[in-house]
């Protein structure tokens, strides 16, 4: 089976959760089939690769850059620029396979796959994965062009042959639009964390992702003020220097850790007494579901479009709501008896063990082969 992903973004160039999804999938699945990602090309600067390889091999897979790379992020949003960037690239492109599995954001390159007739030839069917679904947070987002979202994003939902949602929470809110989808969650690795080592530095709160404002890090900041406990934050992003400044004017403890490797990253999971992801919006969450793979607890908030708080369950962790102070008040209620918190990181612990991305990956073939 030839089976291609479309996504403007690329691990472990670009980290997050919709990239290492197709990263995690797609190196399993071209160990017995033929795996391309369609991306722009971002190993430009990768001194493993020549500058200007078009077509480069990684893990098994086929990645082929379609054009440079460009700035993800304007003014602190995604750029539609870009978007339209790599979609006219796209144009130029033929990469019809058996399956074509697009990266759901930023939607345009979704449009011009069907604009280019994909999902349409006999043999051929286009996928688009959904990571969250937006509605009225458009307005929120765009202001008065917030329509102009809503209708594109409606209109991408009904390009594709089939969507898969990533979470129950995304297929519940694709089904308001009259979408149906199959729901086949994240995962993670279970062995490289089993073989990361825990870092020499402990923290008592920990968070990891991009720092963009939907992800509330001012809101975590605020809470471990007046406190005595520390908080690591691992990522980068446009957000970043508003909140080195906001934490430089409070009492709170915060190291600002910056990009690092998986494997720092896992042993920073699994040195820390609490992973919080105050998120307002999360597709899945993977970064918790990792933590949680590492025995650590997770503390997340009570947001509509949250996925992460799907994941907490059967005591392995707290749900609070989005502000400073309830967030303290949660971390302080995890913090205050050890054995309480052990108890919650052993309950995170069997639940991750349900998320293996061997089982993902298997699941997402299983579903390919009954579409075709």
């Amino acid at each position: 089976m030839k089976i291609a992903f479309v996504s403007d973004v690329m691990y472990p160039w670009v980290k997050g959760g919709a990239e290492k999804r197709i990263w995690e999938i797609g190196r399993r699945l071209s160990k017995k089939h033929d795996v391309h990602v369609y991306t722009m090309r971002w190993w430009e600067n990768d001194k493993e690769y020549e500058g200007d390889e078009d077509i480069i091999e990684k893990e098994g897979m086929k990645l082929h850059g379609v054009c440079k790379p460009t700035e993800l992020y304007s003014n602190g949003r995604r750029s539609i620029k870009e978007a339209i960037y790599f979609s006219r690239k796209l144009l130029g492109t033929d990469f019809s396979s058996d399956i074509l599995d697009f990266n759901q954001f930023p939607y345009i390159p979704c449009l011009v796959g069907r604009l280019m007739g994909k999902g349409k030839r006999e043999g051929e069917k286009m996928v688009v994965t959904w990571h969250e679904y937006w509605g009225n947070y458009w307005y929120e987002y765009l202001g008065r062009l917030g329509f102009v979202g809503i209708a594109v994003e409606k209109l991408a939902s009904k390009v594709p042959n089939q969507i898969v949602a990533v979470s129950e929470t995304t297929s519940k809110r694709l089904e308001e639009i009259g979408r149906d989808s199959t729901v086949i969650p994240n995962g993670v690795d279970h062995r490289k964390i089993r073989e990361a080592y825990p870092s020499a530095r402990l923290y008592d709160v920990l968070f990891v992702g991009r720092l963009i404002k939907e992800k509330n890090v001012n809101a975590l900041i605020k809470a471990v003020e007046y406190t005595t406990l520390t908080l690591g934050i691992i990522g980068s992003g446009p957000e970043e220097e508003k909140l080195k400044e906001l934490a430089s004017n409070t009492e709170a403890r915060v190291d600002f850790i910056g990009e690092v490797d998986y494997e720092d990253v896992i042993g920073h999971m699994k040195s820390s007494r609490i992973f919080a992801l105050p998120s307002s919006r999360e597709g899945f969450g993977i970064t918790a579901l990792e933590a949680m793979a590492c025995g650590t607890p997770v503390l997340t908030v009570n947001e509509k479009d949250n996925a992460a708080k799907d994941l907490i369950k059967n005591k392995n962790g707290i749900i609070t709501d989005l502000n400073p102070r309830s967030i303290r008040e949660g971390l302080l209620t995890m913090l205050e008896d050890r054995g309480r918190t052990m108890e919650m990181g052993k309950r995170a612990a069997e639940t991750a063990r349900e998320y293996a991305w061997d089982d993902i990956a298997d699941q997402t073939l299983q579903f390919y082969k009954s579409i075709l």
